[in-house]
C-alpha cells in the first residue's frame, strides 16, 4: 500500500468586490426636490398673503360690527329720544322745585298738571332728603325710600334712570326717572317722573329697519326695559349663555351666540343712557358678519393660489427639462441592454442644453458601437488563432501518443513498456484537454467534468487488467475551470486512476472495482475522490511498474490546484484518495506556483 500524502494548504483567494448601487428614492427625483425648493420659495409669499386677507378681515369684521352697532343704536333712536326727553323734564322739574316747595298746594297741583298733560308720564313729584315725598302728583307724605338712599341719590348728582316691577306709589312696574334737587350748594332732595312700564318702545315696526329680529332695552342691572317685538317673548330671544347686567357697558358689543330656545343669533349692546339703560340689538346669523367659514375660504384663496403656483412651475419645469431627461433616461437604458440608439424625437421642442446633451450621447452610442464592433472583430480574430494553437498543439500531442505507441510495441523490457505506457497516457491527457479548449465556445473556461469524463474512460481500457474484469464508475457534477487549473486536474486524474489500477486488490467474494467522483461542495469547493477495492493485490507487488513516481506526480498537481490532498484506507475495506480545492481565477505563469 502506498504511504499516505501530507496535506497541502489551499490558497485563499479573496472575493471580487463588487460597488453598491444606489436606488431611487422620492426625495432624489427633481420633481419632488422642485417642488419642496419653490414651495420654500413661495412660502414668504403665501404668507404675506394670508397675512393680509387675515388683516382685512379683521378690519371688515370691524366695519360690520360697527355697522351693526349703528344700526342698533338707530334702531332704539326713540326709546332714547323718549328717555332723554323724559329726562330733560326732570331736570326742568329739578330746577323749578325749590320755588315750589314754599307753596305745598301750589307744587301738587303744578306735578298734578305735569301728568295730566303728558300721554307717558304717570307720575311726578319730589322726595326730601328723609326719603318722604312732600309735593307729589299723588301720594304726597308716603315713604319713598330711606334716608341713606335719598341721600345717594343726592350725592350722585346726576339723573338715575332704573326700572321698578312695583312702585311705591302707583303700585305697577315702571320707569323711574329721578334728578336730584339743590337749592345752590344745598341738596335738598330729588324728583321722580314715572313712565310705566312696557310703554318706551321705538313706536314702528323692525321690518322697516329691514335687519334686527327685535332691539331690547334694559338696565344696568338686567332687567328689559322694552322690547320691539313684546316683552311677553322677549325672554326667549335673549343670549342663553351671557347675562344682561354682564352685557351692560358703555363700549358696545358685537358676538355670536344661540338664543334661549337654541337659535343661532348675532347680539349687538349699544348705551341708551350711557351708564343706566342700554339697548341689545338681535340679528340673524348672516348679517354681514364674517364668521368661521368666511375666514376659512378666505384663508384657502392664497393657499390655493401658492399651490396653483408650484403646479404651474412643476408642469412647465416638467415639459421643458424633466420629461426629456426621462426620454435621455430611457434611451441610455435602451443602448445598454440591448445596445440600440434611438433618435432625438422634436429636436426643436427640446431646450438648447438638453439638445445638444442628446446629441452628444448619440455621437458616444455611434463610437461606442464601432469601438465594440472592433473589438468583436479583434476577438474573433484571437479566438480562431486560440482555436487553431490549441487544435495544433492537440495534433502533435496526438501524433506524439502514435510515436509512443510505435516504441510500445517495438519494445520487449516490460519495464520500459510500462513506463512509455504511462507517458503515452500523459501525453493524451494533455491532447484531451486542448481538444476541449479547441471545442469550447468560450476559450477561457473549461467543462472540467467532460474532460475527466473523457480522460477516465479512455484511461479505463488502457489500464484494464486481461485476466480480471475491473468495474469502473463515474459520477461527476458540472464544473467550470480554468486551463490553469483544468491541466493540473486532467494529469492529477490520470494519475489517480492509473494508481487505483496499479493497487487494486479483489474484494472477498466480489470483482474489483474503481470510481471516481467529481462534485462541488456547499461552500463552492470541488472535491475528486478515487476509490478502488482493496484485497488479494492482482498486481505483483515486486513488479517493476510499481515506482512511486504517480504519488509524486499527484503530490505536486495538488499543490498546482492549491488544495489538499488525503488518502488512505475507507471503513468499507476500499482505498481513498481525496482532493479538495477551490476554483480561483486565472493567473499569469509567473503567478503559478512551482511543481
Amino acid at each position: 500500500m502506498p504511504t499516505p500524502f501530507r496535506a497541502c494548504p489551499v490558497r485563499d483567494t479573496p472575493p471580487e468586490m463588487v460597488p453598491g448601487v444606489t436606488g431611487f428614492t422620492w426625495f432624489n427625483r427633481l420633481g419632488v426636490r422642485l417642488v419642496l425648493l419653490l414651495g420654500l420659495a413661495l412660502l414668504p409669499i403665501g404668507l404675506i398673503a394670508m397675512v393680509q386677507t387675515y388683516r382685512m378681515l379683521e378690519d371688515a369684521k370691524a366695519r360690520v360690527d360697527a355697522s351693526l352697532l349703528g344700526q342698533s343704536l338707530a334702531a332704539s333712536a326713540n326709546e332714547r329720544r323718549q328717555i332723554t326727553r323724559t329726562m330733560g323734564l326732570a331736570e326742568a322739574l329739578a330746577l323749578i322745585t325749590p320755588n315750589l316747595l314754599d307753596d305745598p298746594e301750589g307744587c301738587i297741583a303744578y306735578m298734578q298738571d305735569i301728568v295730566a298733560r303728558s300721554d307717558s308720564i304717570i307720575f311726578a313729584g319730589f322726595t326730601d332728603m328723609t326719603g318722604t315725598l312732600t309735593c307729589g302728583s299723588r301720594g304726597t307724605g308716603r315713604v319713598l325710600s330711606t334716608p341713606e338712599a335719598a341721600q345717594g341719590y343726592v350725592a350722585a348728582a346726576t339723573t338715575n334712570v332704573t326700572i321698578s316691577l312695583q312702585t311705591a306709589v302707583t303700585n305697577t312696574a315702571a320707569v323711574l326717572i329721578r334728578r336730584p334737587v339743590f337749592d345752590g350748594a344745598t341738596g335738598l332732595g330729588y324728583v321722580t317722573v314715572t313712565l310705566p312700564y312696557g310703554t318706551v318702545s321705538s313706536g314702528r315696526r323692525l321690518e322697516e329697519l329691514a335687519v334686527p329680529f327685535d332691539v331690547l332695552t334694559f338696565d344696568v342691572t338686567g332687567t328689559p326695559l322694552s322690547s320691539a317685538m313684546g316683552l311677553e317673548s322677549a325672554e326667549n330671544r335673549l343670549p342663553a349663555n351671557r347675562a344682561l347686567a354682564n352685557l351692560a357697558t358703555d363700549n358696545g358689543a358685537v358676538f355670536e351666540d344661540v338664543d334661549k330656545v337654541g337659535r343661532k343669533r348675532i347680539f349687538s349692546v349699544v348705551p341708551v343712557v350711557s351708564g343706566q339703560i342700554f339697548a341689545l340689538g338681535v340679528w340673524p346669523i348672516n348679517a354681514w358678519r364674517v364668521g368661521l367659514g368666511g375666514y376659512l375660504t378666505a384663508m384657502a384663496f392664497p393657499a390655493l393660489m401658492w399651490l396653483a403656483s408650484l403646479t404651474v412651475a412643476y408642469v412647465a419645469v416638467h415639459r421643458l427639462v424633466i420629461r426629456h431627461i426621462r426620454t435621455l433616461r430611457r434611451n441610455i437604458r435602451t443602448f445598454g441592454a440591448v445596445r440600440r440608439i434611438r433618435g432625438i424625437e422634436n429636436p426643436k421642442d427640446m431646450p438648447a442644453e438638453l439638445r445638444e446633451v442628446s446629441e452628444a450621447f448619440v455621437t458616444l452610442t455611434e463610437k461606442v458601437l464601432r469601438d465594440e464592433a472592433d473589438q468583436e472583430n479583434m476577438l474573433h480574430e484571437k479566438d480562431v488563432l486560440l482555436k487553431e494553437v490549441h487544435h495544433r498543439v492537440k495534433n502533435n500531442l496526438q501524433l506524439i501518443a502514435s510515436i509512443t505507441s510505435m516504441q510500445i510495441r517495438r519494445t520487449t523490457n516490460p519495464e520500459a513498456r510500462f513506463l512509455l505506457r504511462r507517458l503515452q497516457d500523459r501525453v493524451l491527457g494533455l491532447a484531451t484537454v486542448h481538444r476541449s479548449l479547441y471545442q469550447a465556445s468560450v476559450l477561457s473556461k473549461i467543462r472540467a467534468d467532460e474532460v475527466i469524463t473523457d480522460l477516465a474512460r479512455q484511461l479505463s481500457r488502457s489500464a484494464a487488467l486481461p485476466e480480471a474484469p475491473v468495474d469502473f464508475m463515474l459520477k461527476t457534477e458540472p464544473v467550470m475551470l480554468y486551463p490553469d487549473q483544468a491541466v493540473p486536474l486532467s494529469l492529477l486524474v490520470t494519475e489517480a486512476i492509473t494508481n487505483a489500477y496499479k493497487y487494486i486488490g479483489r474484494p472477498p467474494g466480489g470483482v474489483p472495482w474503481v470510481t471516481l467522483d467529481l462534485q462541488v461542495l456547499d461552500n463552492g469547493q470541488v472535491q475528486l475522490s478515487v476509490n478502488n477495492s482493496t484485497g488479494p493485490a492482482l498486481n505483483d507487488p515486486d513488479d517493476p511498474q510499481v515506482s512511486g513516481l504517480g504519488s509524486q506526480l499527484i503530490a505536486a498537481f495538488v499543490m498546482q490546484l492549491g488544495g489538499t490532498v488525503e488518502s488512505g484506507p475507507t471503513p468499507d475495506d476500499a482505498f481513498q484518495l481525496r482532493v479538495t480545492f477551490t476554483r480561483a481565477d486565472f493567473t499569469s505563469e509567473q503567478d503559478a506556483p512551482a511543481v
